[in-house]
């Protein structure tokens, strides 16, 4: 979805953090760091004032290159068991290229039993399945 999308859906429902870090992430990808560094301003208030948005706000930090905040994020993400913190093993939906990189990442992940999901590897299997059985994906 592009920015106009992200800034609608914030205008109709609310601030919620996931679409702040959507919005932040097509930002700062498309070279709006002052703007992106906005909004993870306003995850870092909600974070700080008890909201569950630490996976958002590693999100953001992490897409702007800053590591050791994406991974403080994750780890009081998993301290007060916020939700879908479950879901840091599925690189498809939470990237974090970043902070995965890292022995920091690996220790989180095997402190809560996670093992990444090789989204690549999977697809493989699932395309060679469906070819065996006739089907051809288009």
């Amino acid at each position: 979805a592009g920015i106009a999308a992200y800034e609608q859906a914030l205008a109709s429902i609310g601030r919620m953090a996931l679409i702040i870090s959507q919005l932040a992430i097509a930002k700062a990808q498309t070279g709006a760091r002052a703007e992106a560094e906005t909004l993870l301003d306003e995850l870092r208030a909600q974070a700080r004032d008890g909201s569950p948005a630490n996976i958002s706000l590693a999100m953001v930090a992490d897409e702007l290159g800053l590591v050791d905040e994406a991974l403080g994020a994750l780890e009081r993400a998993h301290a007060t068991r916020e939700p879908f913190i479950w879901c840091l093993g599925l690189e498809g939906w939470l990237r974090l290229t970043n902070a995965r990189r890292t022995p920091r990442f690996k220790a989180l992940c095997d402190a809560m039993a996670i093992k990444p999901h090789d989204v690549a590897g999977q697809r493989a299997l699932l395309l060679a399945h469906a070819k065996e059985r006739g089907f051809v994906p288009t």
